[in-house]
């Protein structure tokens, strides 16, 4: 798996890890019988963070440990989790409680198909898979379940190259990394830890090559 950018590209992240709370009612959906905690049914592992900063070029990514954020500069938050074969999305912070201007909830992974082998990642999009084909590109084998991948032999409608939503990339990356590591270790494989999952909370230095960068103008963000 690799990434790169023609342009350069900036941001703050911090992820953390969570769990449900042993307390939480078992919460059912239409997706899942099984699925996450309802939002604020979750619970922090630690409440230290960890803030790094993110910086794609030509010739690879450098991510470095920064202080934390000022509290003027925007933020872009999302938790996901994994159970029971299938990962999920939940565009906020799992931990808090919702409000009642919050209407939405947790759905499964999901996927808008591209032209040129490129896939969309993010929250509430069309499908809830990617089409690969033999062999499927290293990405898909080490952020994805079997649930969100479908083999085709269709040269023309198999997704080669990911881009999308920035914080939900870098949650399947550091869930697909063993717990006793750290996002910036070398990955080693889905880990498969069911009711395992992060929040992520993202601060793009400039908002207008953040969206450029997740809808895809300076190339893939996973090859």
């Amino acid at each position: 798996m690799s990434t790169q950018s023609v342009q350069p590209v900036g941001f703050k992240f911090s992820i953390r890890e969570i769990r449900e709370d042993e307390s939480a009612r078992p919460h059912k959906n239409q997706f899942s019988p099984d699925g996450p905690p309802k939002m604020g049914d979750s619970r922090v592992i630690t409440n230290s963070e960890t803030f790094y900063h993110w910086k794609s070029e030509e010739n690879g990514v450098q991510v470095t440990s920064v202080a934390s954020p000022s509290n003027s500069e925007h933020c872009y938050v999302c938790s996901v989790y994994y159970n029971a074969g299938l990962i999920f999305v939940l565009p906020h912070d799992a931990t808090s409680r919702p409000s009642d201007d919050i209407t939405y909830d947790w759905q499964p992974l999901s996927f808008s198909h591209m032209a040129n082998g490129y896939a969309y990642v993010g929250y509430a999009r069309e499908y809830q898979h990617v089409n690969i084909t033999s062999p499927a590109p290293a990405w898909a084998n080490e952020l994805l379940v079997d649930a969100h991948k479908r083999l085709t032999n269709n040269q023309s409608e198999a997704t080669r190259q990911l881009v999308g939503e920035v914080p939900v990339i870098l949650a399947l990356i550091a869930l697909s990394v063993p717990q006793d590591q750290t996002i910036v270790a070398a990955l080693t494989g889905y880990s498969g830890q069911n009711k395992r999952g992060v929040i992520v909370r993202a601060w793009p230095d400039s908002s207008t090559v953040w969206k450029n960068f997740e809808n895809g103008t300076y190339g893939p963000v996973l090859r």
